[in-house]
């Protein structure tokens, strides 16, 4: 949802009744708004109806709380009968988003000024919401892509484990994504994820209502505690897809979450497809681009094979039970990474960027002095420098003892 305002403030000048502001802004922000570098800002205009131009204007950003960092941004001029777009730097304050642990409302208000003169302003109110929360279907709903996380350690176990189960079916055990392969083998890998997935024997856990602001955990507990509501196991599976190097679908409904996978590789045009009868062909026999499957056989309560599952999947998809569609590699495209780790440490928390917790991640090159040579048309103070980074002992800079 967006919101607008327009000249708000009192008008007691001939400038200002010429001169209008028009903004629209996100309704609610997380970290993953941060981390997508997202602005908060989707469009703000000014607008001047004069005959003149106007000139020496300052664009003031301020909130109620410190989700905002203050800013100003500086007009120099406004040709007359025109407008201009605005552009702001980036306003969101990342350490207050991973630090909150419930939503908060703040009004954010925006002056325009002249000098110290307002000439119109307007203001709207923004909600925050914690690291582990999602807006739900309500608000930016692609911003659940942010929490699937291919790298996570618990997804090369289950890529493992279904490695051995393609194995008995006459597959190659390795995951090379869309590479050398055709539908039947990357619907074959994915019967096979969700074959190990459904070994883990997870209990399961309600979801709620998902049109408005869920917390989705951290996925990285669910072998460990044995337990996860259907979205967490939605994400989980998807991060496993992808790890495998496939494209993987989220779809949500209101109380009901379904996966599914490219078999072939392609994507949507847009990260949110809400054109349930585009998704249906897609999955309907004779095409086969796209197999689904429902996240709630995950669990250690249900006995469905995974034809089962994509029956149970196609029948509430037919019958509306899903309202959007969420295209992971087309919100990779857009700019929607996966998000840092939230983890806790003796001196409180700390987020871990995807190459922290990567098993695969390469290290940074080692820094080599020895190719530093000590010049003779180098100043005395540069070479000064230089021999400080000798740390052996025959450096007597470093190293220097008292003899009589």
């Amino acid at each position: 949802m967006r919101k607008k305002g327009k000249n708000m403030a009192a008008k007691n000048k001939k400038q200002i009744d010429t001169i209008e502001i028009e903004g629209e802004l996100l309704n609610n922000v997380g970290y993953a708004t941060y981390y997508s570098r997202l602005p908060l800002f989707t469009s703000f205009k000014i607008f001047n109806t004069a005959t003149e131009s106007a000139r020496d204007l300052t664009v003031a950003v301020t909130g109620s709380t410190k989700l905002i960092l203050p800013c100003d941004v500086k007009i120099e001029e406004i040709p007359n009968e025109s407008s201009v777009e605005v552009s702001f730097p980036a306003v969101l304050n990342p350490k207050y988003l991973a630090e909150i642990e419930d939503a908060e409302v703040c009004t954010v208000g925006v002056k325009l000024l002249s000098g110290t003169d307002i000439i119109c302003s307007l203001s709207a109110e923004v909600t925050a919401i914690p690291i582990d929360c999602w807006s739900g279907l309500s608000g930016n709903a692609e911003m659940l892509a942010s929490f699937v996380r291919p790298k996570l350690s618990d997804c090369q176990k289950i890529l493992a484990e279904a490695g051995l189960q393609l194995r008995t079916w006459g597959y190659s055990s390795e995951f090379s994504g869309y590479a050398g392969t055709d539908k039947s083998g990357v619907r074959g890998a994915a019967a096979a994820l969700y074959a190990a997935i459904h070994r883990l024997n997870v209990e399961s856990e309600p979801c709620g209502d998902l049109s408005s602001f869920t917390r989705t955990g951290d996925i990285a507990d669910i072998i460990q505690n044995k337990s996860a509501t259907p979205l967490q196991m939605a994400l989980f599976a998807a991060s496993c897809f992808e790890a495998a190097k496939l494209n993987p679908l989220i779809l949500i409904g209101k109380n009901c979450v379904g996966v599914g996978v490219w078999l072939a590789e392609s994507c949507f045009s847009s990260a949110l497809q809400d054109d349930m009868q585009l998704l249906d062909k897609y999955v309907s026999d004779g095409v086969n681009n796209i197999t689904v499957f429902e996240s709630e056989d995950f669990f250690a309560h249900k006995n469905a094979s995974y034809a089962t599952s994509e029956a149970h999947a196609i029948t509430k998809l037919r019958n509306g039970d899903y309202e959007i569609c969420i295209d992971v590699k087309r919100c990779r495209i857009g700019g929607i990474y996966p998000m840092p780790l939230k983890v806790k440490t003796g001196s409180g928390y700390e987020l871990l960027a995807d190459s922290q917790f990567s098993y695969d991640a390469r290290p940074e090159d080692v820094f080599d002095a020895s190719k530093y040579e000590y010049g003779k048309t180098s100043s005395k103070e540069s070479n000064w420098q230089r021999r400080l980074l000798d740390l052996s002992l025959k450096n007597n800079l470093l190293n220097f003892r008292y003899r009589r």
